[in-house]
């Protein structure tokens, strides 16, 4: 029985069948499989105000902006950033709401600061591992407890 043409099925003549060996995997390049060690920024000397020691954070860790907000939705303080007002009114509710919220592009954590629960809202392009948010978090508790 002759197998037409139009069939997968159909090999007009026998081949080999050549198997290519496959290529080694590329290895990440070391920028993407280390976590970027934060430089080493003064937070506190130099800088005039709380708003340059948040400002001197953002190029600590390589982000973009830095809000710190009141639960209910009010700048408590930020690095200079334009989005400041609308950041702590839209994120800080909505970390009131569920703490576990995944935005691109944005990182919160929650923060007690002498009896006040602030909301930490850090805008950055880049992935930020867990320990560094945890430093991020110090660093923020120790930029409070220098300015206020």
């Amino acid at each position: 029985m002759e197998i037409p043409k139009g069939n997968l099925e159909y090999q007009p003549e026998k081949r080999a069948i050549i198997l290519k060996k496959a290529s080694p995997a590329k290895s990440p390049s070391p920028e993407a499989s280390t976590p970027r060690i934060p430089e080493t920024v003064d937070l506190i000397q130099g800088a005039e105000n709380i708003t340059e020691s948040f400002s001197a954070l953002t190029r600590k860790y390589d982000v973009e902006q830095f809000t710190l907000a009141t639960s209910d939705g009010l700048v408590f303080a930020s690095s200079g950033s334009p989005n400041a007002q609308t950041d702590a009114a839209v994120f800080s509710g909505e970390f009131a709401k569920n703490h576990g919220i995944k935005s691109p592009g944005i990182v919160l954590f929650g923060l007690d600061f002498k009896g006040s629960q602030l909301v930490g809202i850090v805008r950055t392009k880049k992935f930020q591992p867990e320990g560094t948010v945890g430093q991020i978090i110090a660093d923020t508790k120790d930029i409070l407890n220098w300015w206020i």
